[in-house]
């Protein structure tokens, strides 16, 4: 249109285009709180209410340019400059002195329910040594020690080892719960698959030296101490199944000697490294491997929370349909491992889900702490699992 330059144009021309521009900026201004309305009450994927907040957004907009904007700016334009200047200063320093209270006090928190802040606090209910215990799988350790060596527990005798990524994070202090007395060592290293042949092209991203050494580790260790293998295997399959750009990008850049992520032969070296994988370690010890943990898709205390602001109760689940589909060649690998390897296989879905349905809450409060994390309420459903490490048939 700046290019044409044509005044008489029937597109920019016409009444509407005309309407629209001069409430453009009144209609910005209004939009993004509706559509931050919609995402809190989850309709941000229904078009009816999408188009009902389109609606809301003109009006509101006229309005707004009609009896706020117009006004304001023929009384300015009325003023001597210096009356101006002073007017707009004084409302801007208005408006940030009392964002700077509300960032200072971290928001309003009387605001909302008792509920609604119960829920939000899940999202803060997590291991306390999530970070600590698994933060140094992009090249922060060294060749000889890539990933901390945690322990939980201050019996001397090690029970049982934990190795994953972030989701063993999740879930070793319900293996710590469930073991009891002795301890429990955690190797995590996240977003790291236990597959041997699976590269990244990230240069700071080196599972293939945290899988190594977990392997030759794991030998050093008395054959009567199992190990607890835990990944989220669709993840490195098919990448992240929530809106998370860094993750995306990262196993994006996963490679293997026939292809990258999504090729067919991608996904038959992931196979085979996992099988290698379990095999090694199976040759003097008990395996146990964790099938994955339902995947939300979406935010479970945050999506759950912010419908509780408008005191609308909202749930997040899949489908058990949806959950095998995501994972039908993961689900497949772990049941050849336990056929090729003697592996013993866990699952957690007969805890999480019900029939035909996997809730990310229980009782009205999430059990994750993200999309696909289960938090420390999560966690604690999964004892009477873990229970069975050790069982004769277990």
């Amino acid at each position: 249109m700046l290019v044409a330059a044509r005044k008489d144009s029937w597109w920019s021309g016409s009444r509407l285009a005309q309407w629209l521009g001069d409430c453009s900026y009144s209609l910005y201004l209004w939009h993004w709180p509706i559509v931050v309305v919609l995402v809190f009450l989850n309709l941000k994927g229904n078009s009816l209410a999408v188009l009902v907040g389109l609606v809301l957004a003109l009006f509101c907009g006229w309005i707004s340019y009609r009896y706020v904007e117009t006004p304001v700016r023929i009384r300015l334009s009325k003023k001597a400059i210096v009356p101006s200047i002073v007017f707009l200063l004084a409302g801007a320093l208005t408006i940030s002195a009392f964002s700077t209270l509300v960032r200072k006090q971290d928001g309003f928190p009387n605001r909302l329910s008792a509920q609604a802040n119960a829920i939000f606090n899940e999202a803060l209910n997590k291991n306390p040594r999530l970070e600590e215990c698994a933060a140094a799988s992009f090249g922060i350790g060294s060749k000889d020690s890539p990933v901390p060596n945690c322990k939980y527990g201050n019996d001397g005798s090690v029970k049982a080892v934990m190795i994953g990524d972030s989701h063993s994070s999740s879930l070793v202090t319900s293996l710590k719960a469930a073991i009891g007395k002795g301890d429990v060592l955690q190797w995590a290293a996240n977003a790291c698959p236990l597959a041997g042949g699976i590269y990244s092209k990230n240069e700071e991203h080196k599972c293939a030296n945290y899988l190594s050494w977990v392997v030759a580790e794991a030998k050093k260790l008395p054959s009567s101490v199992p190990v607890v293998l835990v990944n989220r295997f669709s993840l490195y399959l098919y990448g992240p199944n929530e809106i998370d750009p860094p993750l995306a990008k990262l196993m994006s850049q996963s490679t293997s000697d026939n292809g990258d992520i999504h090729s067919d032969g991608f996904a038959a070296d992931m196979r085979e490294g996992i099988l290698e994988t379990v095999c090694e370690l199976s040759k003097d010890r008990d395996v146990y491997i964790v099938r994955p943990v339902p995947e939300m898709g979406f935010n479970v205390p945050s999506s759950m929370g912010r419908s509780m602001i408008f005191d609308v109760s909202t749930r997040v689940s899949v489908t058990i349909e949806q959950y095998n589909e995501r994972n039908l060649s993961s689900l497949k690998t772990l049941d050849l491992a336990a056929e090729k390897c003697g592996a013993k296989i866990l699952d957690p879905v007969p805890y999480l889900c019900g029939k035909d349905r996997c809730w990310g809450d229980v009782g009205g409060l999430p059990i994750y702490f993200d999309d696909d994390h289960l938090n420390e309420r999560g966690s604690r459903i999964l004892v009477p699992m873990f229970k069975a490490i050790g069982q004769p048939n277990s």
